[in-house]
């Protein structure tokens, strides 16, 4: 697991995103209960960890740390994580290090598969670009389901970066560039969401507006806690007017009221 990398862009506009197995223990505690955004930590004194470490409190929250104190840590609170509320004498872990000029992307886990990396890996890139650690700005990784991610550009026309990794045979892009290219005339991509109304749902039938044509659609159901559905219907495009994708029930696992389909449309 630790030091495998993903790189997005190449040369010196490249973000290399480097895995960090947290499992060394600084045999330390916290020494006050904490809640969900407190980014002062009270730390056992002689805790022997650094500015720049990344730290995984009570097994649960990875945090990475920005000041050091001889009884207090400044963090990054949710790094690779969520951030949650912790009670006092909460174990401190901390990573054997990375390299300085990469981001940190923290694991537990000891296998590196997709779905033990994508829910962290897309973490972390919201925290660095938040942090200001990020060089590509433009560019929003949004996890599918629980093994497949899609990294976009919020930009007009298409974006030609590279996009490498060491990773496994069972975790890696499909192309060694973003699709589609540095040609403007290629395809693009653009996510529409939409959630299903009680009339929606009782019509087992959805239509979302759109203003272009589709080459190709993928679509993803969650429920309202941001589960994924097992949706099994038909989504197909209708010239109209007006131009509009349609979804209907017609598999055995079905959509209904308060879920939100998100479907991301190559055009």
């Amino acid at each position: 697991v630790d030091t495998n990398t993903v790189t997005i862009g190449a040369g010196n506009d490249a973000d290399v995103y480097e895995v960090e197995q947290i499992n060394t223990d600084t045999t330390k505690t916290t020494t006050e209960a904490l809640d969900a955004t407190q980014t002062n930590i009270p730390i056992e004194e002689a805790h022997d960890v650094d500015v720049g470490d990344l730290i995984l409190v009570r097994n649960t929250e990875i945090m990475k740390v920005t000041a050091v104190a001889a009884e207090e840590l400044t963090v990054i609170r949710g790094w690779s994580t969520a951030a949650v509320s912790h009670t006092t004498s909460a174990e401190v872990f901390k990573g054997g290090g990375y390299t300085a000029t990469r981001i940190p992307v923290g694991m537990v886990k000891t296998t590196l598969t997709a779905e033990a990396f994508i829910d962290n890996f897309v973490r972390t890139m919201a925290s660095a670009k938040a942090a200001g650690d990020v060089k590509n700005t433009d560019l929003t990784l949004y996890k599918l389901t629980a093994a497949y991610a899609i990294l976009v550009a919020n930009e007009v026309g298409a974006k030609n970066t590279a996009t490498t990794e060491t990773l496994d045979s069972t975790s890696v892009w499909q192309g060694t560039t973003l699709k589609h290219g540095r040609d403007s005339g290629l395809a693009r991509t653009m996510r529409l969401t939409h959630t299903v109304e009680t009339a929606e749902g009782t019509a087992n039938l959805v239509y979302i507006p759109i203003d272009v044509q589709p080459i190709s659609f993928v679509t993803q159901v969650k429920d309202s806690d941001g589960a994924d559905q097992l949706w099994e219907g038909n989504c197909e495009y209708e010239e109209g007017p007006p131009k509009r994708l349609k979804l209907d029930n017609g598999g055995t696992n079905d959509f209904s009221a308060g879920d939100i389909i998100t479907v991301w449309v190559t055009y």
